[in-house]
Order: structure tokens, then C-alpha cells, then sequence
């Protein structure tokens, strides 16, 4: 932009012949000068505002990201636990059905048990008998 400048201050003045004209140069050289200043520095602030927003934009995404994150770590975290929680809890049905049938067959054992013993008892008693019989 300053090398246009300095192109049109030079066009500007060779045209330039008398004093008045060369006055008329310097003034207009002045204002265009003066705007690509002001040009400059609108365009420095643009930039500045365009990097600073870009900036925002970029934190903001990362904070969506990092909570992303967070949440399927959280999300997980529960799935585990329910999934535990599930494990434990079909471990105990299977460990109470365990114990049921344990329970069930020492009764019918001691059942079968009494029953062979009432057995054993009454056949010990006719064998008495006949022996008593045969006496």
C-alpha cells in the first residue's frame, strides 16, 4: 500500500507545474497518505477483532470437547457400574438358588435317611421276632 502511495505522489507531482499546482499535489499527497493510514489501521483493528473472535471460538470449542469428554467418561463410568450392579445381582439369584437346593436335597437326605433307619429298625425287629420264634 505505501509503495501505491509514493507511485501516486510521484505521478502526481511530475504533472505538477506551478506553485499552486504543486501545493495542490502536497495537500491531495497529504489526504492520501492520511487515508492509507487510516485504512492500515482499520484493517490492524479487523485483524486484531477477526484473531480475538477466532480465539473465543476456539476455547469455546475445546470446552465443548473437554465436556463431551466428560460426559462419555461419566456415561461409562454409570454403564460399569450398572453392568456390575447386574453381574452381583445374578451372582446372588445363582448363590440363593445354590443354597435352596442344598437345603432341599439335606431334607430330603435326613428324609431318606429317617426312612432307612425306620427301615433298618423294623427289620431288625422281625429278625428278632423270628429269632424269638425259632427259640
Amino acid at each position: 500500500m505505501k509503495k501505491l502511495a509514493i507511485a501516486l505522489l510521484a505521478s502526481t507531482l511530475m504533472v505538477a507545474c506551478s506553485d499552486e499546482s504543486q501545493e495542490d499535489v502536497k495537500e491531495e499527497t497529504n489526504e492520501a497518505v492520511e487515508s492509507m493510514k487510516d485504512a492500515s489501521s482499520e484493517a490492524w483493528k479487523e485483524t486484531k477483532e477477526a484473531t480475538a473472535t477466532a480465539v473465543d471460538k476456539t476455547q469455546e470449542l475445546a470446552s465443548d470437547a473437554a465436556d463431551a469428554t466428560k460426559e462419555a467418561a461419566q456415561d461409562v463410568k454409570e454403564a460399569t457400574v450398572d453392568a456390575y450392579d447386574a453381574t452381583k445381582e445374578e451372582a446372588q439369584e445363582m448363590l440363593d438358588d445354590a443354597e435352596q437346593s442344598l437345603e432341599e436335597a439335606k431334607a430330603e437326605s435326613e428324609k431318606a435317611l429317617a426312612e432307612a433307619e425306620r427301615e433298618l429298625e423294623e427289620a431288625k425287629e422281625e429278625l428278632e421276632q423270628e429269632a424269638e420264634g425259632d427259640h
